[in-house]
Formats: structure tokens, C-alpha cells, sequence
């Protein structure tokens, strides 16, 4: 008989919990699939500490674990699951995923919170696993809200560093009220291509003052001003496990003047040597985005897809 044991140590079974996503990572090319068992654990352990999870539950039979997931708090509205896609064990024992997100959602439902959560998948992914994956969640009402082509660094191939005039200045972003960059942002984006930033007026003030309170590389996040005016910015993190370029933003009537390339190169010329790989994200549909990123050395790996879920059960 199969069990769910709901807990709110971050800790809970933790070896086998490892052992189960590597397992689970390997079986269904899910990625990254070539990770090591302690790399997972060392992912998962940088995950708890930086999202602790509000709950935990794990899916045993006797004494065999068959399955977790976990859930953290995204923001004051969205709960997201915990950064962990629902692991199981064998997908065609469907009791066990549906048991575990059933508890996830009854929990989302009561506070009223919407639910998020996300996997990554590319060419090697098991395409039987996909299907079942997202059929699962859309049961259980979830709709995909973005697809996110995942990039990294290559080879850098340095673009054209152009000499700013005297009316351009680099400065720390930390030194621009965050509710400029916030208004930047959403006019920038408000109508653009990257789906997961189309956010209202709200919604964007909050993400912007989350992006900027996570993990920030001071140096390297930084605004571009024309005579007072901010024209653009960057913002660079520190992600543990890579060097994540999170967030570009270049007002409309100064795009195509090399703004966007000078603040990549800004962070790619610090952080190349380090031991890490340097990664972004553009929308899957965002050819422009994805060519220009090419063009200086970034290659797609995967497909990160957003669901998200209403407070309402199905």
C-alpha cells in the first residue's frame, strides 16, 4: 500500500530522494541527464537552502520510496513545485504522481495561492515521457505560460565593443531606484516577444524586485544612462552552479546600437575564466533574441516549460 508522508524538513530522506532523481533524470533523458549523484545532491542541496520548501512529500510502498515532490513560495500569489518537477520512480505507476500532486494542490487551494512548476527537456528526452508528463498536468488544469530555449556559452565570440559618447555612463544598478528599472522593464517587454515577462504594471515591480534582491554579481549588474536618462541594463547572478546573465533590457530607440552586446561582453569577459558555465534565456519564439545571442557564442541545450494552475480544484 502506498503512503504519502507530508514534511517540512528540507532534509527528509534526502539520500533517497537523490537517488531517485538520478535514477529518474537517467531513465527518461530528462535534463541534465549526465549529472552525477552527487551533483544532484549538491543541486538539491543549493535549491533548499535558496527556495526553502514549505512542504515536502515523499511516496513510499513498505520501505521503498516511489516518489517526491516538493513545493516553495514563489511569491505572495505563486507557490511553485519547489523547483522539482514531481519525481517518481516509473512513470506507469500514474497513482504515485497523482497522489502526490493531488496533496500539492489541495495545499495550493486552501491558501489560495496559483501553482507553478517547470521541466526541461531537449532533443534526447524521452518523448513518451513528454507526453505523459504534460498530459498529467493538464488534468489537473495546468496551461503552459511559457517555453524558455535555455543557453550557453560556448565558444565567445566577442561582438563589436563600442565606444560609448561622453552622454553615455555605466553605472551600478544599485544606484537606480528599483522602480525605474521596474517601469524600464515593463515598457520594454509589455508588448514583446518574451511571453514569461509580459507582465502587468504590478507583476512587474514585484519580479524586478525579486530579480534584484537574489544572488545579484554587484559589479557586473549594472544600467547604461544617456544624460539621466536610463537606456537600459543588465542583471547578472550568481546562481551556485552557473553564472546566469537573467535579465537584459534595452529601451526601443537605442536597440540596434551595440548597448545589449557591450553589456554581455561586460559579463563575459569577467566571469570566462571562472570554472563555470555562463548561461541566459530567450523565449522559444524569439528568433531575434536566439540569433543574436548565437552570434556571440550561446547555444541552445534545452527547453525550459512553465505551467501554471488556478486556485480552483479540477
Amino acid at each position: 500500500m502506498i503512503k504519502i508522508i507530508e514534511s517540512e524538513d528540507k532534509n527528509i530522506l534526502l539520500d533517497e530522494r537523490v537517488a531517485l532523481t538520478h535514477q529518474y533524470w537517467k531513465r527518461y533523458g530528462l535534463v541534465p541527464s549526465n549529472i552525477s549523484l552527487n551533483g544532484i545532491k549538491d543541486r538539491l542541496i543549493n535549491s533548499s537552502e535558496n527556495f526553502p520548501p514549505k512542504k515536502i512529500w515523499v511516496a513510499k510502498e513498505e520501505e521503498e520510496v516511489l516518489g517526491w515532490l516538493s513545493i516553495s513560495q514563489e511569491d505572495k500569489q505563486t507557490l511553485e513545485l519547489g523547483r522539482w518537477e514531481p519525481v517518481v520512480k516509473n512513470i506507469a505507476q500514474e497513482n504515485v504522481a497523482t497522489g502526490l500532486l493531488k496533496k500539492c494542490v489541495e495545499y495550493a487551494s486552501n491558501i489560495q495561492n496559483i501553482l507553478s512548476c517547470s521541466y526541461s527537456c531537449d532533443k534526447n528526452s524521452n518523448k513518451v515521457f513528454l507526453r505523459y508528463y504534460q498530459n498529467l498536468f493538464i488534468r489537473w488544469g495546468f496551461k503552459v505560460t511559457d517555453e524558455i530555449s535555455f543557453m550557453v556559452l560556448d565558444k565567445w565570440i566577442s561582438g563589436v565593443n563600442k565606444n560609448f559618447s561622453s552622454d553615455y555612463k555605466i553605472v551600478n544598478i544599485n544606484d537606480i531606484e528599483t522602480s525605474k528599472i521596474s517601469e524600464l522593464s515593463y515598457n520594454i517587454f509589455k508588448n514583446g516577444k518574451d511571453r514569461h515577462m509580459r507582465l502587468s504594471k504590478e507583476k512587474m515591480d514585484l519580479e524586478i524586485e525579486k530579480k534584484l534582491s537574489e544572488n545579484v554579481i554587484a559589479d557586473l549588474s549594472v544600467a547604461i544612462k544617456k544624460n539621466e536618462e536610463v537606456v537600459g541594463f543588465s542583471i547578472v547572478k550568481d546562481r551556485g552552479f552557473d553564472y546566469h546573465i537573467d535579465l537584459i533590457g534595452i529601451k526601443g530607440q537605442f536597440q540596434g546600437l551595440g548597448l545589449g552586446t557591450y553589456l554581455i561582453n561586460l559579463a563575459v569577459e569577467k566571469l570566462s575564466t571562472k570554472d563555470r558555465r555562463i548561461t541566459l534565456g530567450a523565449d522559444k519564439l524569439n528568433r531575434e533574441a536566439k540569433k543574436f545571442y548565437r552570434k556571440l557564442g550561446f547555444a541552445e541545450r534545452h527547453i525550459i516549460v512553465t505551467l501554471e494552475r488556478n486556485t480552483s480544484l479540477v
